[in-house]
Order: structure tokens, then C-alpha cells, then sequence
């Protein structure tokens, strides 16, 4: 609907316009010397605009003006009309203006007085004398000759038979009397002529000598006035003497009144020298003007207005005989022309377009006709329509629709592709990859239903809105592809900063019209596109770097692997591809390896690589040498040697037949269209405008792929010619003209090195740059994105903490043909190089570099891209809106109590207390989750039932009910709790379940109740120590990054936190106490239920009891020990998991099993067969899972760098702790385990095997019944010793088992490792007294403990990751701050303190004006004294826009003293 109001608007404004105002004119005589222009434009001019070439005025506004024109010639008339809508038309004409008069003296020479010719033999020419000497004393009137003629009787010195004025030959004789004067000079004297008021003299002279032609005024008193009025110019060619000479032509000279003669002086220096005269003179008296106009320019089309894609005839109907003509269009912002009479043209934009045509008549007389708005072209630009859709997954849409028109319309009309066709077939539509399983909800073979045909159909994309990620779907046509869409999961990624680098940057509308564009107009994404988090450090940090793509190219790249090293695979309808590192035998496909395409170089042409491109989508497009499987270069030589060679992009060379250069393909509309313009010239006059967006853009609706505003090197300093581009000039530039020079600017430790445009830069070593305020300004948060590089790394997706981001740019450094360089965004924060940015802080190492001008990648690289708001989109009429649908009957959707916890921990008290468990949790784990939305139907919730599944203590649960037995609704399932009263003086373990109908009836959630002896307290642990003097790298320490968590001080379940135990040999009876009772619960990794181990910490055994509770909540309850545990409660894969067939797929299975492990939560699920030893590497063996009969499927089970996880075991406030990434560099990779510990003089490697007591410092209790690490610089809790379920040999093939191994105990993380292995990265303990902290040699089916640390948020409410994103403060743990007294706050809001805190009032970022090398701390208190938050300044500023607008306090460092603040 919305397009056709588009389109009924777009003929409405037409129509409204009724005829196109069309500029006309005519001239008509008025005076003598003047003529009055008469406006005959077609329409309703509302103003007029008149240029006058030689005429005065020069300029008019007037309807009809009058003008005066003071010399003949030809001359340049221009008539621009407006009408009421600022539509413009413009004709020019050229007016050809000639003196007319009323009477004409003769003074030619040998003409009588009747105008007749005198003979050529010696008749005498009364009109002239001649003399002899300089005073004309002596005179004699001369006679007519002949011409000197040759042999052949033609005259001896060419065309010289007689003047010809004004290029016409006149009737005149040659005169002499044959002598010279005395003073080898002569003088011819016409008779005297009267001019009665004004008059004009045209004279031509011939002469076979030098002579000087003069006009003589006589004046009444007798006095004469001699004005010369041409002389001698020698003739070319010949050689400079006495007989080739002639006298420039005197036209039209202004005589005023009076009495005149003409004297022709001839040098008569010699014997051989004729003194011969040809004279051709006429004066005109009475003298007017005549003025001709040049017929008028016209045209015509067959349609006026068309719809997109038409064809359109136009016509020359110019008056006249033109001898050439030449069209212009504005189509797209661009001038198109056409020599053609009558051409034909299909424009490439919609919208209202202008047409000018200039017609030559010859002779320097021309007409032209421009009428702006002539074309309307209706429609829309289908070949404009997106590549990329983004679907927000917190919105209330089912999925989205996709148009396949642009298929259709890109194979007819598409660049550098027109002129094919979607051939007719069998069209299907699949989800060729999606790097999440189960992301869009598929049919079998992952096909998608297409409404609709040809090209008038629409994809259905269901989109599973419980996962964020990336999938590419694709049109295939008798199984080969023809267009394909990325369609990109996550929440709204629009919220990026408006920062403009040069602020005069401009776009370039349809109408040919250059504007700047409004601020409004312009922001970023906040960021890279397909990530799906635009945090640095917070949740999601991990999957932030985005999608890759070869410069140009319309689809994108999966990396495989994330910003920490998590490997991954996508699946599709292509199959199973991972990154080449990846050693999971279930991936088929390697896309470094088997998803690439090499073209011979003789074979690589543009049209036929994109072509290529669009049929494989996903594979990388290289180009070989001919006959070689190496790279192709372009080869420069010089003086026969070769100087230079760069690498063929990926699209081949392009057929330009005009001489243009590889860059002018264009491919992602470059603010320069790839053109070279003249570098010595103002920098600023090179900054070209936005044009419109490419067909191949991978952006979404309404953004683009950002332009540097010029392509080609400017002036440097000193007016050199030289490779520079003013930093400005890129979208990712400081607002500074400095240049770069071509280089990488080092970012400093501290800003005293810093030049003030680059101050505020902030490095997050591995991780990414902060540069929200680059010397106040935010131009955006950048995290690594990595690269693929044929000829870097070995051609593997590499170095994914530096940042590489395309612009649309190629780089013409010269004005070379082949260019290969695009132009991007490089920043460096690496650690691990041995670079020293500044001496004078020689401990502090690394490579911190930034160039928003990189130049050194070719196309053929794979980069990420950030996108930024289309500027034209809206103006130019390509909005492509996207389709959604909503079906809450097939999708429906439940969200509600998703993230409440799984757990609830409380301490024992001497009265009962209740835990209250909302249900609702239950059905949307369920809908989103478990893919099963039948659960919503409210005759799956009519009879809800509750009962204890187990626990460690029969008195523990006095009493469990359910609030609402038959809720009404989805809503009333919002309202419905279960109330678990806890027995008084009673501790332990629980498991509560809820059912429908029955308790015997399949469980729908459960929930861990866990009641200890002692409150829960938290260590907290810093793997280092940050180097705060090097502010600018945040949280530095040599070589790699800070974890900082703060652990719970006993493992999940544990009633009482492991003693520091005074004597290691020899516990006290209180001390053994504790330590029976700290060992906690186990949990499979990824499940949310614990598992007992039906062993303490001591040695001693311990049971559970299964519970049934009846109708009143009361519950009876059923002993279970260890061995009835193992024969009841272990089931293999093959059991639980016999509802999954062969043709499910990988999100089919996983949801199948994970329902089963949701109504078995007691339930050890065990492997049926085990993944085999790798034969050669056994560290590449495969991890033995639970969830699915392969390795590495849902890693991010436990919320792996995001939010914690719907299945998360840990209490509310409380997660599984994390790393930050999870590949082994040793050496360096001291940072990634949350237990990390750095000790440079015995390291080998976080997952190697440490002395407890002396790499650790830490004390073995008792033949290991624990162990306690509380030394300074590694307190990181104390741990019993807990055994480990299902632990076994994985490198060497060790048997699956469900027994508990008594060597080893460990503690997850809830990180999987890397290379796709599928094994999980824990801490772990060996009876031998050693540890490995950092563990990977694990299967995700052994049951190990949990160490919960506790969640940290932002201030607008993300969750953090491992990696801290502020400067941590001192390692202490922190305290919570305690509320102001009333007399306090209201002191407090008496006063207007003097600290500066701006703006006031503020509306969301709230500055200090601080040291920049300094830290901040706040607490931010509301005006009744409750402290609401606290936290850090960073950048000496913090975000509280989601505060309601009241008055508020902030403390700062813990002054006494608070800052009255207002927020609007």
C-alpha cells in the first residue's frame, strides 16, 4: 500500500505541473540601437532570469526587456523561467546583431560615382591624390592598373586581385601614378567626406608594400587630427619583406560628426617596390541595428512520464538545418549525454529527471533548450532495492518478506551485468548458510516458501527470535542461484553516532542539484555489519566484529571464527563449512580451502566475475596467472625492468573501450565514481558529493558502505604533489586537514605525545579502540573485525583483533588504469608485539596504531564494513521499506521471565521462609527455545502441578504449592508462582518441578532450590595488575589483557565455602565440618540441574530423596544412594535421543534433546559412542558430548560472551564465569582463564600442569580434601576436592563412563575451546597436586562443579564480560556504598556546588571536566538519599539517559560533597 501511494503522489505532483514550463522567446526591433525581447514560455513563469552577452543590460528580470547592443556581431541571449514550484526551463538563442544605414559614401578606389566599375588601363580615379612627401604639397591624382599577373595570367600574389571586406569580394581597382617620393614614402589622400551625426568606416587596404592607413578628422579651426586605423601585418607564410604584406581588416568604426579623409601612407624604399594601392572603403551614415535570432531549439519524447525500466524515444524537432546536436539527462545525480538526433534512453532512476539539448547551426550560431522535470519516471529502481535486511528479534514481527523483483531487474539492467535474464523454471528459495543452527525456521533442506512467481514473488522468512546471527538466502532458478539476500538478526543497530568528519560533505540529488547533507540525515550504525552486539567488552563482545566481504561485493563472508577465537561453523543448503583451523569431524567443508574460486587472468572480466560472484555467493573469487595456481599481478615496467606489480582484483579488468580505469567499475558508488581528478588544485575543490547507492552495497534499506570524499592524492605540504589525503576526508578521519602521510599514527600511552586531533583514542589491547571521544568527539566504538588475505597468513582469516573496515573507495594515487587498492580503516591494538610507543615508558609494549586512510589491501581481501545512513535514499526515491509479517498462530511468541534465574539460594533461618518461583519462565524456554510452541495453548497449563523432585534433605521443604492451578492466560501465567516453604533451622540441596495434569506427566521446568548454613560471600580475583600510568591502553599489562571477577566463595550447592584450614596435615573437628558439606552440586556442561555426587568432600557418601508430592504440597519421599543412582539414572545418547532421525538438522536435534534434558533433570546423559582419537595430533581429538553425537554444537550453552544464558544454573545476580578468549598463545596468554596466573620465569601455558604449592603458593589439605589459595598474588578462593562424573582420557580414547573419577575434579567456565573441537575450558585439579588452569582436554557429558562469579552491568544495563571495559580499580573487593542520611540530601539540595558537571541540566552523557589521566568513580544517589547506581567515568563521562528526568545527586571519588544534577 505504501508504494502505491508512493506512485499515486508521484503522478499527483505531475499533474500538478500541468504542461512543462518551457522557456521561449522572440526579438523585435526598438531604436535605433535597441531591440525589446519578448517572453513567449509555455506555462506559468512566475520569475524571469535574462543574460545578455554584449548587451546592456547584461542581466533582466523583467517579462519583456529592452536591450541595446553597441557593436555587431554574434551574441549569447539566455532566458531562465521559474514557476510557483522552483521548476526551472532554459533556452538560449544566439542573436546575431549587424549595423544597417541610411546612406552609404563609396571611397573604394577605381569605382565611380555611380558605383561602376573604371576600367583597368589608366583611367584616372578622381577620389584620390597622390603625394609625394608627408605635407601633401604636391598632388596628382592616380589611375587605374591591372593586378600583376603571372605567366598564366592569375594575379602574382594570390587572392590579391582586389580587398574584399567583410569577406565578400567588392568592386575596386588597383590605383598608382608609378613614383615614389623623395623620402622613400608616398601618400594616397581620398577626398574629404562629411558625417552630418554619427556614421561607421569598414576599410580593407591591400598593398604590395609596408603602409599605414589613417583616419583624418578635420576641425573647424583648421587643425587636423590624424588617428591611425591599421597598418602592415606580414603574411604567412613566406619570408618577412616588402611584397607580402596586407593590413588587418577596420569593420564597423565608430565616426562621430564631422569632416573626414582617409591617407594611406606607402613605403616606397626601393626601385623594385610598387607603390600600388587597392582601397575598399565604404562609410555608412544614418546608422541602426538589425538583430537575428538562431531558430529555436525543441524536442519531444513519445512519454513524458514512464515507469522504471521503459524505453524512451526523443526527438529533435529544432527549426532550422543544425548540423549537430548534443542531449543531456540528469539520471542518478549524473549528466548523461548523447550525439545522437533522435536517441533512445532508459534512465536509470526513477524520479522527475531534466533534459537539455543544444543544436550547432555552424558558423558559431547555436540554440539550446533545457526543461527541468521533463521525465517523470515512476516506480522504483528495483536494481536499487537491498542486498541486506535487518530483523530485529526483541520487535513483535514473525520474520520478514524478501522481493525477488531485484533478481529480475538486476540481470536485465544491472551494472555491468545487462542484458541477461532469469531464465524460466523451477524457482526455490533456501537458507544457503546461517551461522546459528536453527536461526530462520526452515522446511526440510532448509527451503524457504516462495509466494508468488517470477518476478512479482516474495520470500518467507521466519525468523527464530531467540538467536541473533546472520544467514544468507538465496533464489535458485534449475538449481542454479540467481540473487541472494542476507538477512541479519539482532536488535536495532541504528543507534550509532552522527559524527561527520568533514562537515561540508554533500550529497548529489537526481536533479544534477549538489547540497550539503542535513546533520539529521546523517549517522552510523553503532556497529559492523552482521555483528550482533555493538559492545566492546559487554555481552555479545565476542560475535562483534562482524561479517567480512571482498571489496565490492554485494554478499558476505563468515570469519568462522569470533573475536575470541570461538570457532563456528554456518549451515545451509551449501552444507557444513568451518573455518580451515577447524579440526570438528562433522564439518565437510573448509572456506579457505574448498570455498574458493580461481579465474585464469585471460578469463577474468568483469561481467563474467560478478556473474560468478552472484552464483557463489559465498566463495571467495580470486584471479591466477594463466596456467598457475599463483596470484595474477599487473606488471609495470621501465626501461625494460620490472618496477611494480600489483595484484588483480578479484572482478578481473574491465572492457572499458575509452581508456578508463579498473576503479571506475565502481562496484560500491565511490563519492568520485573511481575518476582521477587534477591533484594541484585546493584539496577542498576535489571533495566530491554521496551519489547514489550501488546495486552491489551489502548495507540494509537506508544505509550504505561510507565514501572518502576523494579518490585520488591531493596537494600535501608545501604544494607537493604527494600521496596524502587530508584525514577529514575519510568518514573514519579526526575533523583535522592534516594528512597522514600514508602511514599508521602510533597511539601513545598517555596523550603527552599525542597531537590534540587524535587525544582520547583508547585501546583495548586484543580487543578493539574506543574513540567515543577523540578530542570531543564520539566518532564510534571499534572492536576487531580480523581479515582474509590471499597473501597473508596463508591465506586464513587472521589477526581479528586489529580493525578493517571498507569504505567505497579505490585509492588513484596516479592516473594509473589499474587500480587495486581500496582505501579503509586499519587500527592495531596488539599486545604482543615488541614495538615501544614511547621510550620514556620502556616496559610498556605493543603495536597501537590507527590510519583512517589504509591503503595496502587490495579488493580481493575480505574486510568487515561499518555502515552509514544513505543520505539519498529518501530524496533520489529508492526507499525499499521492508516487509514484515506477524503470525502469533504459527509463530507465536513468549518471552516473558526468559532470563529469570534457574537457581534460588537463601540462608537458613531460625523461622520458615518461602522462595517464590514465577512459572513463566517454563513456556517461554519452551516457545523459543524447545521449539515448542504448543506449550502457549492454554489446555497445556489448565492443571498445573508442582512436586520436589529430589533433594538432599527430607526436612529441607516443608511445604510447595502452586499460586494459580488454571491460569486463564499467557498473562495469568505471569502471575503464577510456586511457593516452596523452607523448614526452619534446615539446609540443603532441593529440585522443585513443575507439571501439568499430573506429576507423573512430563516436567516442564525445574528450578534449584539451594538453602546454605552461611551467607554467601565472593573473592575477588585480578589475573593482573594494569600499568595505569599507559591510560590510553586500557587495563594494559605486557602481552595480553585482565580478568577481573568476583567468585562466589563456594561452589554452586555447597552448604558452607572450604575453610582456610589453620593446619593443612590436620583439620579441626569445626574445619572438617565445613569441608563435608562445601563440596556443591555437579552440572553437565551447558544444563541447568545439578547432579549429586553422592560423595563429600571427606570421602563420605551421602544419599538423596526422590520426592511425590500430593495434592495439599505435602511430600513423601523415596531414599536414592549412588549405586541405585548409577543403574537408574544414567541413560545413554542412543535413549534419550531415539526421537532424532537422520534428515533433522543440527537445530532439530539439539532442541529434541535439550526437551529431553529439561523433563529429566536428575538424568546423567551419557554419550553412546565416543568421538575417535585424532591418529596423528591427539590434541586435535574431538570433544564427547551430551547434547548431540558430535562436537562443538551450541557452545554458547551457558552464554558464552553475552547475557547469561536461559540455562545458566546460577542464581539471580550470579553466572558461570567466562574467559576472555579461549585459543592458547604461551607466553602470552595469561589473560584468558579466569584462574590465569602470570609468572614469566616458569611459564608453559595456561592449560598446562602447575605445582599447587609452587607455581601457586596454595596449601594441599589433608591428602587433598581440598585446597586452599589464599596467597597475595593468587587469592582466588579455596576449593575441596569433588571428583569429577563421567572424566575420562579424551585425547588418548579413555572409555566413556558415568563414575565419578576420584583424581580429578574441575570447575567450568562456560567458554568451549577453540579449532571446533567441542571441548569446554575449565579449571582443573589433580589429586597429584597439580592444576591446570585453563583445561580443554574435557567432554561437555562430564558433570563438574560450578564457581559462580557475579554479574556486573553497565549503566544502560548490559552485562559485562570477562575483559573489564573500564580501568578496574584497586584489587580489593568492592563495598557496597551506603545510603545518605535525609539531613544530608537535603543539605545537599540546598546548595550549588562549584564542581564542574556539564551540562546542567543534561539529557544523557554527563561530563566532568577531569584529568585525562586520571580515574573517576561515582555514586549516583536520588534526591531521597537511595543510592541507584555507581560506577566509573570513562573518558570522563557517563551515560544516564535512561534515568526519568527528576533532580538527582553524584558523588565523585567519595568526596563529601555531591553535585546537584538535573535530568530533563
Amino acid at each position: 500500500m505504501r508504494k502505491l501511494l508512493l506512485l499515486l503522489n508521484f503522478f499527483i505532483i505531475f499533474n500538478s505541473y500541468g504542461q512543462s514550463l518551457v522557456s521561449k522567446f522572440d526579438v523585435a526591433p526598438n531604436g535605433a540601437n535597441s531591440v525589446t525581447f519578448v517572453d513567449k514560455s509555455i506555462g506559468v513563469p512566475r520569475s524571469y532570469q535574462w543574460e545578455f552577452q554584449g548587451g546592456v543590460p547584461a542581466v533582466s528580470t523583467e517579462k519583456n526587456p529592452k536591450v541595446s547592443y553597441s557593436l555587431p556581431g554574434k551574441y549569447s541571449v539566455k532566458l531562465k523561467v521559474t514557476d510557483a514550484k522552483g521548476i526551472t526551463s532554459t533556452s538560449v538563442r544566439t542573436l546575431e546583431v549587424s549595423y544597417t544605414v541610411a546612406k552609404e559614401i563609396d571611397l573604394s578606389t577605381g569605382t565611380k560615382e555611380d558605383g561602376t566599375l573604371m576600367s583597368e588601363n589608366g583611367e584616372k580615379d578622381a577620389d584620390w591624390t597622390h603625394y609625394l612627401d608627408e605635407k601633401l604639397t604636391i598632388g596628382t591624382v592616380p589611375h587605374t592598373r591591372k593586378p600583376y599577373l603571372n605567366k598564366t595570367n592569375n594575379p602574382v600574389f594570390g587572392n590579391w586581385e582586389s580587398a574584399e571586406l567583410n569577406k565578400k569580394t567588392s568592386v575596386t581597382r588597383w590605383i598608382t601614378t608609378n613614383s615614389r617620393g623623395k623620402d622613400n614614402r608616398c601618400y594616397y589622400v581620398s577626398k574629404t567626406f562629411k558625417v552630418p551625426t554619427e556614421g561607421i568606416l569598414n576599410l580593407k587596404v591591400l598593398a604590395f608594400t609596408r603602409n599605414w592607413v589613417y583616419l583624418v578628422k578635420k576641425n573647424p579651426n583648421g587643425t587636423e587630427d590624424s588617428k591611425q586605423i591599421t597598418r602592415t601585418k606580414f603574411i604567412q607564410p613566406g619570408p618577412k619583406g616588402w611584397l607580402n604584406s596586407e593590413n588587418p581588416e577596420v569593420g564597423n568604426y565608430k565616426l562621430e560628426q564631422g569632416e573626414y579623409y582617409i591617407k594611406v601612407e606607402v613605403y616606397t624604399g626601393s626601385d623594385l617596390d610598387k607603390q600600388s594601392i587597392d582601397v575598399n572603403a565604404k562609410v555608412g551614415l544614418g546608422v541602426g541595428i538589425k538583430a537575428v535570432l538562431s531558430p529555436p531549439a525543441d524536442f519531444k519524447a513519445n512519454a513524458t512520464t514512464v515507469n522504471f525500466g521503459t524505453n524512451v524515444q526523443f526527438s529533435n524537432i529544432s527549426a532550422g538545418t543544425p548540423v549537430s546536436q548534443s542531449w543531456t539527462f540528469t539520471d542518478a545525480g549524473n549528466h548523461v549525454t548523447d550525439k545522437q538526433k533522435n536517441p533512445l534512453i532508459k534512465f536509470k532512476s526513477v524520479g522527475y529527471h531534466n533534459v537539455e539539448l543544444l543544436v550547432d547551426y555552424g558558423k558559431q550560431i547555436v540554440s539550446s533548450l533545457s526543461i527541468d522535470n521533463y521525465m517523470k519516471v515512476a516506480g522504483l529502481d528495483y536494481t536499487k532495492a537491498p542486498n541486506s535486511y535487518i530483523f530485529d528479534h526483541k520487535s513483535s514481527n514473525s520474520g520478514l518478506f524478501i522481493p525477488v523483483k531485484k533478481a529480475y531487474e538486476m540481470w536485465k539492467n544491472g551494472l555491468h551485468i545487462e542484458g541477461g535474464a532469469v531464465p524460466n523454471g523451477q524457482a526455490v528459495a533456501e537458507v544457503y548458510w546461517e551461522d546459528v543452527h536453527g536461526l530462520i525456521r526452515t522446511k526440510p533442506n532448509y527451503q524457504l516458501e516462495i509466494i508468488g512467481s517470477g518476478e512479482s514473488a516474495k520470500i518467507k522468512v521466519p525468523v527464530n527470535k531467540a538467536k541473533e546471527g546472520n544467514a544468507l538466502v538465496v533464489y535458485k532458478v534449475n538449481g542454479e542461484i540467481y540473487w541472494s539476500w542476507h538477512v541479519w538478526v539482532t536488535d536495532d543497530p541504528s543507534k550509532g553516532t552522527n559524527y561527520m568528519a568533514y562537515d561540508e560533505t554533500k550529497r548529489l540529488r537526481n536533479n544534477g542539484v549538489e547540497e550539503l547533507i542535513p546533520k539529521a540525515e546523517w549517522g552510523w550504525m553503532d556497529r559492523n555489519l552482521g555483528a550482533v552486539s555493538s559492545s566492546l567488552t559487554e555481552e555479545g563482545w565476542n560475535r562483534n566484529n562482524g561479517l567480512l566481504y571482498q571489496w565490492g561485493r554485494k554478499d558476505p563472508i563468515p570469519p568462522l571464527a569470533t573475536r575470541g577465537w570461538d570457532f563456528y561453523e554456518v549451515s545451509g543448503s551449501i552444507g557444513r563449512v568451518g573455518n580451515i583451523n577447524s579440526h570438528n569431524n562433522n564439518v565437510t567443508k573448509s572456506l579457505e580451502r574448498d570455498m574458493v574460486m580461481y579465474v585464469p587472468f585471460t578469463k577474468a572480466k568483469l561481467k563474467d566475475n560478478i556473474e560468478l560472484s552472484i552464483h557463489n555467493p559465498m566463495n571467495l573469487i580470486y584471479v591466477n596467472d594463466d596456467n598457475s595456481k599463483e596470484q595474477a599481478y599487473y606488471r609495470y615496467y621501465k626501461d625494460g625492468k620490472l618496477v611494480g606489480k600489483w595484484p588483480v582484483n578479484w572482478f578481473g579488468s574491465p572492457s572499458f573501450n575509452d581508456g578508463r580505469s579498473t576503479a571506475e567499475a565502481n562496484l560500491w558508488s565511490d563519492n568520485s565514481q573511481g575518476k582521477f581528478f587534477n591533484p594541484k588544485i585546493s584539496p577542498k575543490k576535489l571533495v566530491k558529493p554521496y551519489h547514489d547507492k550501488s546495486s552491489y552495497d551489502p548495507c540494509p534499506n537506508g544505509w550504505r558502505v561510507p565514501s572518502v570524499l576523494t579518490a585520488n592524492k591531493t596537494l600535501g605540504e608545501g604544494f607537493v604533489y604527494s600521496r596524502n589525503i587530508p584525514m577529514e576526508f575519510s568518514p573514519y578521519g579526526p575533523k583535522t586537514s592534516e594528512h597522514n602521510k600514508n602511514d599508521l599514527y602510533t597511539v601513545m600511552p598517555t596523550n603527552d605525545k599525542m597531537p590534540n586531533f587524535l587525544k582520547g583514542i583508547k585501546m583495548y589491547p586484543e580487543i578493539g579502540a574506543d574513540l567515543s571521544s577523540v578530542n570531543g568527539q564520539n566518532m564510534g566504538v571499534f572492536p576487531g573485525t580480523g581479515m582474509l588475505s590471499r597473501i597473508e597468513h596463508s591465506g586464513e582469516y587472521s589477526d581479528m583483533h586489529e580493525t578493517y573496515l571498507w569504505t567505497a573507495t579505490m585509492v588513484r594515487w596516479w592516473d594509473e588504469k589499474q587500480a587495486v587498492n581500496p582505501i579503509a580503516l586499519r587500527i592495531i591494538p596488539d599486545p604482543a608485539q615488541s614495538d615501544i610507543p614511547d621510550p620514556e615508558m620502556s616496559s610498556v609494549i605493543g603495536r597501537y596504531k590507527y590510519n583512517p586512510l589504509f591503503w595496502e589491501r587490495t579488493s580481493s581481501d575480505a574486510m568487515g564494513v561499518r555502515c552509514i545512513k544513505d543520505p539519498l535514499y529518501v530524496v533520489n526515491e529508492y526507499d525499499f521499506p521492508t516487509e514484515y509479517f506477524r503470525d502469533e498462530v504459527a509463530y507465536p511468541t513468549f518471552t516473558d521471565g526468559l532470563e529469570n534465574p534457574n537457581s534460588y539460594q537463601i540462608v537458613k533461618k531460625t523461622t520458615e521462609s518461602i522462595v517464590k518461583i514465577p512459572i513463566n519462565k517454563a513456556f517461554s524456554v519452551h516457545s523459543e527455545h524447545l521449539d515448542n510452541k504448543q506449550i502457549l495453548k492454554n489446555t497445556n497449563y489448565n492443571n498445573l502441578k508442582v512436586n520436589v523432585h529430589w533433594t538432599t534433605n527430607k526436612d529441607l521443604i516443608k511445604h510447595v504449592s502452586i499460586s494459580k492451578t488454571n491460569p486463564a492466560n499467557l498473562a495469568e501465567i505471569n502471575n503464577t508462582f510456586i511457593n516452596v516453604k523452607i523448614t526452619p533451622n534446615q539446609s540443603g540441596n532441593a529440585v522443585v518441578t513443575l507439571h501439568n495434569g499430573s506429576i507423573t506427566n512430563p516436567v516442564y521446568w525445574s528450578w534449584h532450590i539451594w538453602v546454605t548454613d552461611s551467607e554467601v560471600k565472593t573473592v575477588r580475583y585480578v589475573t593482573a595488575e594494569p600499568n595505569t600510568a599507559a591510560y590510553n591502553y586500557i587495563n594494559y599489562v605486557a602481552k595480553d589483557h585482565i580478568i577481573d571477577f568476583e567468585f562466589m566463595d563456594r561452589n554452586l550447592g555447597a552448604l558452607d565455602a572450604f575453610p582456610s584450614v589453620v593446619n593443612a596435615n590436620s583439620p579441626s573437628v569445626q574445619e572438617l565440618n565445613k569441608i563435608k558439606v562445601s563440596g556443591g552440586m555437579q552440572y553437565q556442561w551447558g544444563r541447568k540441574d545439578p547432579i549429586p555426587s553422592f560423595i563429600n568432600p571427606d570421602g563420605s557418601s551421602y544419599s538423596i530423596y526422590l520426592g511425590n508430592t500430593n495434592a495439599v504440597g505435602q511430600t513423601s519421599y523415596t531414599e536414592l544412594n549412588g549405586g541405585n543412582y548409577e543403574s537408574r539414572f544414567v541413560v545413554p545418547y542412543n535413549s534419550y535421543a531415539n526421537n532424532v532421525i537422520l534428515t533433522d538438522k543440527i537445530s532439530d536435534k539439539v532442541s529434541k534433546v535439550l526437551s529431553y534434558s529439561v523433563k529429566n533433570p536428575l538424568v546423567f546423559m551419557i554419550p553412546s559412542k565416543q568421538a575417535p582419537p585424532h591418529k596423528n595430533q591427539p590434541a586435535y581429538t574431538n570433544g564427547t558430548d551430551w547434547l548431540i553425537d558430535e562436537a562443538n554444537i551450541a557452545s554458547d550453552r551457558w552464554g558464552r560472551a553475552d547475557r547469561k544464558s536461559p540455562f545458566d544454573p546460577c542464581p539471580e545476580g550470579w553466572r558461570v564465569p567466562d574467559a576472555s578468549h579461549v585459543d592458547i598463545a604461551t607466553g602470552r596468554d595469561f589473560g584468558r582463564s579466569p584462574w590465569g596466573k602470570r609468572n614469566w620465569a616458569e611459564w608453559k601455558g595456561l592449560q598446562k600442569w602447575y605445582s599447587i604449592q609452587g607455581y601457586f603458593n596454595g596449601k594441599i589439605i589433608k591428602s587433598s580434601l581440598g585446597y586452599v589459595f589464599e596467597d597475595k598474588g593468587y587469592y582466588i578462593g579455596n576449593y575441596p576436592f569433588t571428583g569429577a562424573r563421567g572424566h575420562r582420557n579424551v585425547l588418548y580414547g579413555g572409555a566413556i563412563t558415568s563414575k565419578v573419577n576420584e583424581r580429578h575434579m574441575g570447575v567450568w567456565t562456560s567458554a568451549m575451546g577453540d579449532a571446533l573441537l567441542g571441548r569446554p575450558r575449565a579449571l582443573v585439579i589433580d589429586k597429584n597436586g597439580v592444576m591446570s588452569m585453563f583445561e580443554n582436554s574435557l567432554d561437555p557429558y562430564f558433570a563438574m562443579n560450578c564457581r559462580c562469579v557475579k554479574i556486573k552491568t553497565t549503566a544502560d544495563g548490559k552485562q559485562e564480560g570477562a575483559i573489564p571495559r573500564l580501568p578496574i580499580p584497586k584489587y580489593t573487593v568492592a563495598q557496597p556504598a551506603k545510603p545518605l542520611a535525609v539531613n544530608t540530601v537535603q543539605n545537599m539540595l540546598k546548595e550549588e556546588k562549584t564542581l564542574k558537571a556539564y551540562p546542567n541540566p543534561v539529557t544523557d552523557i554527563l561530563m566532568i571536566d577531569g584529568d585525562p589521566g586520571k580515574e573517576y568513580f561515582y555514586q549516583l544517589y536520588d534526591k531521597n538519599g537511595k543510592m541507584l547506581k555507581e560506577g566509573k567515568f570513562v573518558n570522563n563521562q557517563i551515560n544516564i539517559s535512561n534515568l526519568l528526568p527528576d533532580i538527582y545527586l553524584i558523588r565523585i571519588n567519595n568526596s563529601k560533597e555531591a553535585i546537584k544534577i538535573i535530568k530533563k
